[in-house]
């Protein structure tokens, strides 16, 4: 599973239990909240529907199709003349045949994810000391993520530049804030410590945290380009 489809996931998992908070809400007549319920509801599904086209190129075809297919069947329900019926049956045909080999072109995975993967797990593993991403190199925008005792500590040094890069500023700092980061006294470094986990956990969460920074505290295309990853052994 790479960062986006980590994302994915636990945004689902918000889906689920804002559609089960606004059911709740309508039951007990508490309409104001669960107005507020459902706009958040519109939020993660936008936030959804842009992951799912990054992990999956075909996502919104696909989606498509299975509506049709679904249409399709239920008009097949309903009496009509078997005319008809065969004229439904040979497009429900057609679309299973055209969803067929949308799911055989498979996912598209960047490559650069991939590798990234990797190796988290060997510095998970102690194969490794470091991983450096430079998330915009030419700003010395930088996650430098080191292993610590039984953990994993991220760095984000270069903090006075970045502000005065207007890279980094007080909204998306909260936004570090909020994952779990702090500064220091000089506020010149944010950190994170992961611990209290295994290896498996460690890297799901690494992962989680990484998806965080570059898709919703950031814009991912900001990084088209000027991005690079160094390994210290």
């Amino acid at each position: 599973m790479n960062e986006i489809q980590t994302l994915i996931q636990e945004l689902e998992h918000e889906q689920a239990e804002l559609k089960r908070l606004i059911d709740e809400s309508v039951k007990t007549g508490e309409y104001l909240i669960a107005h507020f319920h459902s706009e958040a509801l519109g939020y993660v599904n936008r936030r959804l529907q842009t992951l799912r086209n990054l992990d999956d190129k075909n996502f919104d075809s696909k989606k498509m199709i299975k509506s049709m297919i679904k249409r399709a069947h239920m008009q097949l329900g309903v009496e009509r003349p078997e005319k008809f019926k065969d004229y439904i049956k040979k497009e429900i045909e057609k679309h299973e045949w055209e969803l067929q080999e949308l799911n055989q072109q498979g996912k598209v995975t960047a490559l650069e994810s991939q590798v990234l993967i990797g190796h988290l797990e060997s510095l998970i593993s102690n194969k490794i000391k470091g991983v450096r991403i430079f998330l915009i190199r030419s700003s010395n925008f930088i996650l430098d993520i080191k292993k610590h005792r039984s953990g994993i500590k991220i760095l984000v040094p270069n903090m006075k530049t970045l502000r005065k890069n207007y890279i980094m500023h007080d909204e998306n700092i909260q936004h570090f804030y909020g994952l779990g980061f702090t500064a220091d006294e000089n506020e010149s470094k944010l950190t994170l410590l992961i611990t209290n986990r295994n290896r498996e956990q460690l890297l799901k969460e690494l992962q989680r945290i990484l998806a965080k920074i570059v898709f919703e505290i950031f814009y991912f295309k900001e990084f088209a380009g000027d991005t690079f990853i160094e390994i210290r052994e």
